[in-house]
């Protein structure tokens, strides 16, 4: 289960270079936009940057590339509505959930999560209802949790009982959790208790959206896990980090302040490291 789909057929590194925009992006975003469409056709990632530079000012440029019969225009045409952002993003982001091709629906999802679909509830609903896309059926209900609607609890516990797949069940459980529930709480809470080797780097993912205090505690039993969560691995070098490594990342993440020693999401933690967040644990379970 992971977060984000990886396709082949296209490059995404180019999108990490882009930086937040500037004064300077922005006073060139007029003349940078007269050459879009073409790099939009040319399946030129470029287009991002410029999208990001010009703001919502994009959408428009961009909007009717969401239909195009290319598959690849389609992607980066969401790619450059996640980039533009404005208004007008998350219904365009919720249409694209649609697509025929799963990668243009996993970036649309993705997309969700920056420009959350506020008022768009319902037909997010519809989405998961109508889709036969696992990945849509895990993330979307955590995309609405975002939205801290509480109606979607009611909306999501429905879902529940027709949930076919042990992954739509756990995004429901999720985003039902952000939303408040206490029945979803407990069972995320026993489903990190039995949660074992990669399976715990899966949780972990989903406790750093949860983002928040309640769930703090609920980590000390991960402390014990030593097995490999995830390989990092290279030719050049040897990098496994453990459960109890994971679980020290998020606890750092959240409250880094409470310790002597800075994160090291590039390795493994001492055994004093992982003997001081136990401590701290043991006494938020206690309180």
């Amino acid at each position: 289960m992971k977060r984000i789909r990886v396709w082949c057929l296209v490059v995404l590194a180019v999108a990490a270079s882009i930086g937040p925009a500037t004064a300077a992006n922005k006073l060139g975003a007029r003349s940078a936009m007269n050459g879009l469409e073409t790099q939009i056709k040319k399946h030129d990632w470029a287009a991002v940057g410029q999208c990001q530079a010009a703001g919502s000012a994009a959408i428009a440029r961009v909007k009717p590339f969401l239909a195009d019969g290319d598959e690849v225009v389609r992607l980066l045409a969401v790619d450059c509505v996640v980039a533009a952002g404005g208004d007008e993003a998350p219904r365009l982001l919720v249409g694209a959930l649609s697509d025929k091709h799963p990668q243009v629906r996993s970036n649309a999802v993705n997309g969700l999560y920056r420009h959350v679909p506020k008022t768009l509830e319902t037909e997010v609903l519809k989405v998961w209802d109508g889709t036969k896309d696992e990945f849509l059926k895990y993330q979307l209900p955590m995309v609405l949790g975002l939205t801290d609607n509480k109606v979607m609890v009611s909306e999501l516990v429905k879902r529940l009982g027709v949930a076919t797949t042990d992954e739509s069940r756990i995004g429901l459980v999720v985003g039902l959790a952000k939303l408040g529930d206490a029945r979803a709480r407990t069972e995320f809470e026993q489903r990190l208790l039995a949660a074992k080797g990669e399976e715990i780097k899966n949780r972990m993912v989903e406790v750093e959206y949860l983002d928040s205090a309640w769930v703090l505690p609920m980590l000390l039993p991960v402390l014990d896990h030593t097995e490999v969560a995830v390989d990092l691995s290279s030719h050049r070098t040897v990098l496994r980090r453990r459960g109890c490594d994971l679980a020290v990342d998020e606890v750092l993440r959240q409250r880094g302040d409470k310790f002597s020693f800075k994160p090291n999401p590039g390795g493994q933690y001492t055994d004093a490291q992982v003997s001081q967040v136990r401590q701290y644990l043991a006494g938020l379970v206690e309180s």
